[in-house]
């Protein structure tokens, strides 16, 4: 465990694991924060790219965030199309 809250729900502990992914055992978010080589004006460096949406359809509508499908990345507000990598 660890004292950083939750990017979604503000859980105030969070477990890290496999070195870079965070899973929140509030709301079950797993994210990892990379580095935003091309994003929109909802995407900017600290936007999550997430592995396991929030649980909460009322956070998570409120959050911006990086979404994965197939081999692209995309803005959960506009779906634009960005990038963010660092692994």
């Amino acid at each position: 465990m660890r004292q950083k809250p939750c990017y979604f729900c503000g859980h105030k502990e969070t477990i890290r694991f496999a070195e870079h992914w965070i899973f929140c055992p509030e709301c079950a978010a797993i994210y990892t924060h990379c580095i935003v080589w091309k994003g929109c004006k909802h995407v900017k460096e600290g936007t999550p790219v997430v592995r396991s949406d929030c649980w909460y359809k009322d956070v998570r509508e409120k959050k911006a965030y990086i979404e994965e499908h197939k081999d692209r990345q995309y803005c959960s507000v506009c779906h634009a199309v960005v990038e963010a990598d660092g692994w």
